[in-house]
């Protein structure tokens, strides 16, 4: 067991902007899955970028077994938020005859997504999934890169964007969609409480420190949406009815995948108009971000 009593953080450096300072923020935050729920890490927000940081986890791998998200399948729902991305892409530029990677693909349920919508030319690559761990197709370029909350989980996020420059065709597309640092208020936990993610989360990303490490690489800003891709107009696919639902159930990531109940729906009369009417109200949130890049062409 994590010991949860800790002393507050002395200075700290920033692996995103490099700043040397005392937190603008310290705080112990619980972890959103239901088996460590009793588990609290520190996090503390850098005072200069305002990117949130998890202390250091030894045994991160421990945390990943049997991770809820892992239950994820291709169906209603993620066929209604792969469709929010898909959107997305096309109006970025995005063509049917493009070559595709889905970095950190998972399962390779959005790559499944796009075969069915006849993007053929599809590649996956996750290195803890058999199926997508071979790292051959690292070794070409691609018209469009995909990463879907991957830059949150890795250790070093400038070596993830390198990565990234190198597999990006001058002139093609850079899709990351990721926690937003800015939006999330380390005083109310609860309220962001999925988007902190615990301990899973390593970097959880400023808008201005994300766009700073892309312009490094000459990637420039073609499009940006604060408004999470997972927030559809189809029934029971809002936010606002996700975040109630979880609430009402919890508040723990893996009441996601727990199977509803006719006293949840019953109990709680706002769940029914959210599930037919949530995504046309106006998001309070913005603690997330999808800001596709144009990399440019060298000069």
């Amino acid at each position: 067991m994590l010991d949860t009593i800790k002393e507050p953080l002395a200075e700290q450096i920033c692996d995103l902007c490099g700043h040397t300072g005392t937190p603008a923020q310290s705080v112990l935050i619980r972890s959103n899955v239901r088996r460590f729920r009793q588990e609290k890490f520190r996090v503390w927000r850098c005072g200069a970028c305002a990117s949130i940081h998890c202390e250091k986890v030894t045994d991160l791998a421990h945390y990943y077994e049997h991770y809820p998200l892992r239950q994820e399948r291709l169906g209603y729902f993620a066929n209604a938020w792969f469709t929010v991305i898909l959107q997305r892409l096309r109006k970025a530029g995005l063509e049917r005859s493009h070559r595709i990677l889905d970095y950190g693909c998972g399962h390779g349920l959005f790559l499944n997504f796009l075969k069915q919508k006849s993007y053929n030319s599809c590649f996956g690559y996750d290195p803890y999934t058999e199926l997508y761990k071979n790292a051959a197709v690292l070794s070409y370029q691609y018209d469009v890169v995909v990463a879907l909350d991957v830059v949150e989980h890795v250790e070093s996020t400038a070596s993830l964007i390198s990565t990234f420059d190198q597999l990006v065709k001058p002139g093609g597309l850079l899709c990351l969609q990721t926690p937003r640092a800015e939006g999330i208020d380390l005083l109310r936990p609860e309220e962001f409480i999925h988007g902190l993610h615990m301990p899973y989360h390593v970097h959880i990303l400023s808008e201005l420190a994300l766009i700073d490490l892309c312009t490094r690489h000459k990637f420039v800003v073609k499009s940006l949406y604060h408004r999470w891709y997972q927030d559809s107009w189809m029934p029971c696919t809002s936010r606002r009815f996700i975040d109630l639902f979880m609430k009402c159930n919890g508040n723990d990531l893996d009441a996601a995948f727990d199977p509803p109940t006719w006293q949840t729906m019953l109990t709680t009369p706002m769940l029914w108009l959210y599930a037919l009417f949530g995504h046309f109200s106006i998001p309070k949130k913005k603690d997330t971000m999808m800001i596709v890049f144009q990399k440019l062409h060298s000069t």
